[in-house]
């Protein structure tokens, strides 16, 4: 009995050490890509976290990609926004788990000359009620309002924080990020929001400064319910929600996610 005994022990160490000692590739949507990483580097930088090593591929394979990549061999795919009930029921086996919330950023064309907004003059812009971008100091050319479709998770947000943008009068809407991100560099007047990050990426868009403007989306991991017991899995979970992470998030310009 003793000797079986020292038989499921060894082997349920065997197979800790077997985990801990594991390589964790970390793919899927392209806004959460850097947020992730800074997570890998400071979670195996812990004491939980340092028999790990975590990859974390700079090509995106997108949202849908990153569910995808969980299905398989992987333990973790990237998300860049909370599942919708159509993925909740394509993938009842993912469980999410949100590690930070991406800041929402407004951009305009590089012809606006505009770099900054009072909370007021947003509003003005998003009800309709100021045209054109000489009111706000900017040029005589009419403001062409960009957006995305209603069930978009970035403008789901914005709508939930500020509600006076369910009604903005959006000349176009997009489907993709991208999609809007290269509209607001090519329409002269436009102006538009997407993931800030992202923004400040691109070289035809100026990022707006506007005063007393916070709103982001969640954006993280999702895996298997079947991996949940690994080891791996349980140390992300506590390090995510533990107060060295959120000091990170912070001196890193992201928001705490929201609870699960």
């Amino acid at each position: 009995m003793k000797r079986l005994l020292f038989i499921v022990i060894s082997l349920a160490i065997l197979v800790e050490n077997a985990y801990a000692s594991e390589t964790l590739v970390i793919a899927g949507a392209g806004p959460s890509t850097e947020v992730v990483r800074l997570l890998a580097r400071e979670f195996c930088a812990t004491d939980d976290g340092k028999d790990y090593h975590m990859t974390v591929p700079l090509k995106s394979i997108k949202h849908a990609g990153g569910l995808r990549w969980a299905t398989g061999e992987e333990v973790f795919g990237r998300t860049g926004r909370p599942m919708n009930d159509k993925e909740k029921k394509t993938y009842p086996q993912l469980r999410e788990l949100f590690v930070a919330k991406i800041n929402i950023g407004f951009a305009v064309n590089k012809d606006v000359k505009v770099t900054e907004l009072t909370k007021e003059q947003f509003e003005g812009i998003y009800t309709g009620k100021i045209k054109n971008w000489k009111a706000v100091g900017g040029p005589d050319m009419p403001i062409i309002l960009l957006g995305r479709e209603k069930t978009e998770a970035a403008y789901t947000a914005l709508c939930k924080d500020y509600p006076f943008m369910r009604n903005a009068p959006f000349v176009r809407r997009y489907k993709k990020e991208h999609q809007i991100i290269r509209a607001i560099t090519k329409t002269p007047g436009s102006i538009g929001f997407s993931s800030e990050s992202l923004l400040r990426a691109e070289k035809g868009c100026v990022v707006l400064n506007i005063k007393n403007f916070s709103s982001g989306q969640n954006v993280g991991l999702v895996y298997d319910v079947e991996k949940e017991k690994r080891p791996v899995v349980d140390k992300v979970k506590t390090f995510v929600n533990s107060e060295k992470w959120l000091n990170v998030l912070k001196s890193n310009n992201y928001l705490p996610p929201d609870k699960m």
